[in-house]
């Protein structure tokens, strides 16, 4: 699955938009111009570019962070967990 097709994913079946994608520490998405080309990667490959290491054999996950895609002044969402 592509990080497009995940995002597209949360926004089609959640209407959440999610805003930052981050692994660890690591910020593998930011709703901005300077990582759109990521959203053709798949969400493996765009951590292992990241962070520039292999990605470990046990438990991993992502934590993002959206907003509801119809009001952005409505009450927060929290984080989504995902598991890779």
């Amino acid at each position: 699955m592509t990080l497009g097709e995940l995002l597209r994913h949360i926004k089609e079946q959640h209407h959440l938009e999610v805003s930052s994608l981050f692994y660890g520490s690591a910020v593998l998405y930011d709703a901005g111009p300077a990582h759109q080309e990521r959203l053709l990667l798949s969400v493996s490959d765009v951590v292992r570019k990241v962070t520039k290491a292999d990605l470990p054999e046990d438990l991993h996950m992502l934590e993002m962070f959206p907003s509801f895609a119809e009001d952005e002044d409505c009450e927060v969402v929290p984080p989504i967990h995902y598991l890779l």
